[in-house]
């Protein structure tokens, strides 16, 4: 039988890291953490966008919904048809 993988979404993550990020900003702006005009919103985005990143690559993956696809077997194969059989060469007349 063969056994299911698990799929990963790195880009997936990068996408929803970014949203993270975003909120991260604009909680730190908006309770006057930080500063709108220095460079922490912008290093609060990419650090969000690494930490989507790194936990789609390496964090738990949930489980595959159906079973492992089947391997068919070599005797459950149809066989291949037949050759046809060749035409028959047409009378040719030696007297013409």
């Amino acid at each position: 039988m063969t056994a299911t993988t698990r799929r990963r979404h790195p880009i997936r993550g990068a996408l929803f890291g970014l949203l993270l990020g975003v909120g991260m900003a604009f909680v730190a702006v908006g309770r006057t953490i930080v500063t709108l005009d220095s460079l922490v919103p912008i290093g609060l985005v990419v650090v969000g966008v690494v930490i989507g990143i790194v936990w789609s690559t390496y964090g738990p993956a949930k489980q595959p919904k159906g079973p492992a696809p089947t391997q068919p077997d070599a005797a459950k194969e149809p066989e291949a048809a037949p050759d046809p059989e060749p035409e028959p060469e047409p009378e040719t007349d030696a007297d013409d």
